[in-house]
């Protein structure tokens, strides 16, 4: 949400922003590859239990109910951020961690990072999917995120507060 308003306001731009996104996306991914390669070497216990839970998300496939479960997870993240901004104690930014932690894993809602997580446990494991299924997977999730993060989320924000992105677009004017 918030390099989103940056743009509208005019203190960013939206090659920033892709590249902010891109970036973050790349890392996160990368990251968690790695992590859950440690994770299934080091608790191979876990395998059974990996390919379990993954291969629900390889078949979720592409389509409407997918694609709702995508934008949802947007919208309960993006909602998270909002609510973990309104302050900088610990505590009100651990309970929207938790709460909507929560809505994710027990809506199994589909999220492109965090379902990836879950998806490369399975690979590491041997799984009966290969990585172009993880990749439209979280292809189709990211912009089901995008979506639900930016239309409902962000974008209703800002409808809210006109006044408060023309005192920012007035404040970055060159005048």
């Amino acid at each position: 949400m918030v390099p989103v308003t940056a743009v509208v306001a005019r203190k960013g731009t939206a090659v920033s922003l892709l590249r902010l996104w891109g970036v973050t996306l790349v890392l996160n991914l990368v990251g968690g590859w790695v992590v859950t390669w440690l994770l299934i070497e080091a608790r191979p216990d876990l395998k059974a239990t990996a390919v379990e839970v993954s291969s629900h998300y390889a078949r979720l496939g592409i389509n409407l109910h997918s694609f709702a479960l995508a934008v949802l997870a947007g919208l309960v993240i993006t909602l998270m951020r909002r609510l973990q901004q309104a302050d900088d104690s610990l505590g009100v930014r651990l309970v929207p961690a938790i709460l909507f932690g929560s809505m994710l894993a027990a809506g199994q809602l589909f999220h492109s990072v965090l379902d990836s997580l879950l998806l490369f446990c399975g690979l590491h494991a041997g799984a009966p999917f290969g990585y172009l299924d993880w990749l439209s997977a979280m292809a189709w999730s990211a912009l089901g995120n995008l979506v639900g993060g930016v239309a409902f989320v962000t974008f209703v924000r800002l409808l809210r507060v006109p006044h408060r992105i023309a005192e920012a677009r007035a404040a970055n004017s060159p005048d």
